[in-house]
Parts: structure tokens; C-alpha cells; sequence
């Protein structure tokens, strides 16, 4: 509401001490505003607002033109107040674009955040890739090791059932390893949320 005040004085005020006072100018600040104060979850109405600025600044220069002001003021005080709202202007465009400096390198600052936040999390991934697969190689590759025994000794009964047992053993210690990884990477996914 302070916004749309602001804007209906501003509008009015070209009309009540003409264009040479400089008023207008404030119009331009507005173009930029809901930019920046309005959140941009509000998608196209911040954009479709600051459109709205330029063509009521437009229309005011354009009407006021030819408008005669309701108050008149002696040509050395108009310059005085237009000398005062050019500055006044400046002023508050400059601190729009330093405002938006401001923005911008907190925005970029959380981005960097986000990028470190990503690399680390792919480097957990590939540590935990590298882990997983160095764990559950040995036990696959001694299994597949009694198998290639089983074969040449299956004439054994007392041996092969030495190797079965192996098997077995091995084949639960497999598990167990990916059971507890799962564990471990379910956790460590809980947790970065």
C-alpha cells in the first residue's frame, strides 16, 4: 500500500507544479521497484508491474506536457527544485543499482555454497562407489574361487561340502556388507536433507 501512495503522488505531482519541476523523474525509479521488493515467486506480475511503470511514466510525460500546473513558481525556485529532484533521483537510482549489486553477490555467494555443497556430495558418492565395489569384490571373488574348486574336487564329499560351507559363509558376508552399506548410504541421505 506505502508502494501504490507513493506511486499516486508521484503522479500527481507533474500536474500540480508542471514538468520542468522534475517529478517525473521518480516515475523512472518505480520501473525497477517491484523488481526488487516484490519476491520472485510472483513470477510475470513483477515484470508485467515494471511494464505498467513505463507506460504510466510515458503517459504522464506525455499529458503533462501540454498541462497547465496548478501552482506556479518562480523560475528560480523551479530550477532549484528541479536541480533538487534531479539529484534526488540519482540518488535513488543509484542506490536501486547498488542494491542490486548487493543482490546479486549474495545470490551469486549462495550459488558458490550450492556448488562446494554439490562437490562434496559427489565426492561422497565416489568414495562410497569406490568403497561399495572394493567390498563386495573380495567376497564375490573367493566365491567364485570355491566354485572353480568345486569343480575340480566335486569326487571329494568330506572337501566339497568344506566348500559349500565356504560358499555359504561367503555369500552371508556378502550380505551383510550390502546391508550395511544400504544402511549407511539411506543415513547419509537422511542427513543432507
Amino acid at each position: 500500500s506505502y508502494l501504490l501512495i507513493s506511486y499516486i503522488i508521484i503522479f500527481c505531482l507533474p500536474y500540480i507544479f508542471g514538468l520542468n519541476s522534475h517529478f517525473q523523474y521518480y516515475l523512472i525509479g518505480g520501473i525497477g521497484m517491484p523488481l526488487i521488493f516484490m519476491s520472485p515467486k510472483s513470477g510475470k506480475v513483477r515484470y508485467i508491474l515494471s511494464l505498467l511503470s513505463i507506460l504510466i511514466y510515458l503517459l504522464v510525460v506525455l499529458s503533462a506536457k501540454d498541462f497547465k500546473p496548478m501552482i506556479s513558481l518562480e523560475q528560480e525556485i523551479l530550477t532549484r527544485l528541479a536541480l533538487i529532484n534531479d539529484i534526488l533521483v540519482f540518488l535513488t537510482v543509484f542506490a536501486v543499482v547498488a542494491f542490486l549489486g548487493i543482490e546479486n553477490t549474495k545470490s551469486l555467494n549462495r550459488i558458490q555454497l550450492k556448488n562446494i555443497q554439490l562437490i562434496k556430495n559427489k565426492e561422497n558418492i565416489e568414495n562410497f562407489a569406490y568403497i561399495l565395489a572394493h567390498d563386495i569384490q573380495a567376497p564375490i571373488a573367493n566365491s567364485v574361487g570355491i566354485h572353480m574348486l568345486l569343480r575340480t574336487f566335486i569326487e571329494d564329499k568330506e572337501e566339497a561340502v568344506d566348500l559349500v560351507k565356504k560358499l555359504e559363509d561367503n555369500a552371508q558376508n556378502t550380505l551383510k556388507k550390502i546391508s550395511s552399506i544400504l544402511k549407511h548410504s539411506t543415513s547419509a541421505f537422511q542427513k543432507q536433507d
